[in-house]
């Protein structure tokens, strides 16, 4: 009898929590694929911006050794070199010297051992700027800033702010294909991870959203697109770090994200593909559906025959960038190590001067 009473309440329990959404994360695989995409995204800015970091601070160094030594530096800039990293050596020397801001000339006040230690780190700053620039995609830099950019926010560059025309999120993120969508704003990483994890009145109301905190702060009330985009952009991308750097390479990123969009509608003008919009409840253990409302998604409206997910704008371009740049997984320098070796230059200098 106890047994059977055990039962009863277990299923109880059970069938509110799946009428009910407890437990379940409503959007959690929608919200890791687009993590996934903007990390990726996120750590090619990163890299773009270390490597200009050091170039600027390689010739810094090399600017401030040929001051020291009066441009002494320079009789043995070739010195064991063949004549490919030698010219690479020549161009980094003589921007160091088109960047001083002091006139070049000897004052003869360091003695041998000073300015030996000078010569040296000059001579690895050089080597720095080398493996630097020795990057094929590092003359590209700026166009693929403003790539990674147009797939973060649909322009090529970083917005202030994030204020969309509109206060109807069906309107932005619930797009139909017609011959008016060519003028709809363009499908970007933030909007559609408002799109598909900023709270809805349902959400808000009983169900936990894309993540096990997404819902808190500024992420905790009904989503405005024309007032606080912004500020929950910048939210819901801190718990995107949270799940770190990505793993997989591009493609496996893109196939995880493939495979969650659950429609497609095509039309002689267009096709129409869309994530999220899964029923929020479910109790498969008894094989029985809740009619609930279902979860908040997004609409990618593509103008154009034989459209695939792989001509998603964002998508679109951060293939091309990480064609450019290579896979991150793959990079033989890690995030870093640049700036690490760059410092430690700096700080030897700064040393050497101190005690002269």
């Amino acid at each position: 009898m106890c047994g059977i009473k055990y039962c009863v309440v277990l299923f109880a329990l059970v069938l509110r929590t799946s009428i009910s959404g407890e437990g379940k994360i409503v959007n959690e695989d929608e919200f890791g694929a687009l993590c996934g995409m903007i990390n990726l995204a996120q750590a090619g800015l990163r890299k773009i911006k270390e490597v200009r970091e050091t170039i600027k601070g390689t010739i810094r160094i090399g600017s401030r050794c040929l001051e020291l030594t009066g441009g002494r530096v320079l009789d043995t800039i070739c010195e064991g070199e063949n004549s490919r990293n030698c010219e690479n050596r020549r161009t980094f020397w003589k921007k160091a010297e088109s960047s001083s801001n002091k006139k070049i000339a000897g004052d003869g006040l360091l003695d041998r051992q000073t300015e030996e230690m000078i010569r040296k780190i000059g001579g690895e700053a050089a080597d720095l700027y080398e493996d630097v620039t020795r990057k094929q995609w590092v003359p590209f830099a700026n166009a693929l800033e403003e790539k990674i950019n147009e797939a973060l926010y649909g322009v090529p560059w970083r917005p202030e702010e994030i204020k969309e025309n509109t206060t109807d999120r069906k309107q932005l993120c619930q797009q139909e294909i017609s011959r008016n969508a060519v003028h709809y704003p363009p499908a970007s990483l933030s909007r559609d991870l408002l799109c598909v994890c900023a709270m809805d009145l349902e959400s808000v109301r009983k169900h936990r959203l894309c993540c096990e905190f997404c819902g808190y702060e500024d992420n905790r009330e009904v989503w405005k697109p024309n007032k606080d985009s912004w500020e929950r952009w910048n939210f819901l991308r801190a718990h995107c770090a949270f799940l770190g750097e990505p793993k997989e390479d591009f493609e496996k990123l893109a196939s995880t994200f493939r495979r969650l969009i659950n429609q497609q509608h095509n039309t002689p003008i267009g096709v129409m593909y869309i994530l999220g919009y899964q029923k929020r409840n479910s109790f498969w253990s008894l094989g029985l559906s809740s009619r609930g409302p279902m979860g908040p998604g997004v609409h990618y409206v593509l103008m154009g025959k034989e459209k695939t997910t792989d001509d998603i704008p964002w998508l679109k371009l951060l293939r091309e960038v990480t064609m450019e740049m290579g896979q991150p997984a793959q990079d033989n320098v890690q995030e870093g190590e640049f700036t690490e070796a760059l410092e430690k230059l700096e700080q030897d200098l700064e040393k050497l001067i101190q005690t002269k």
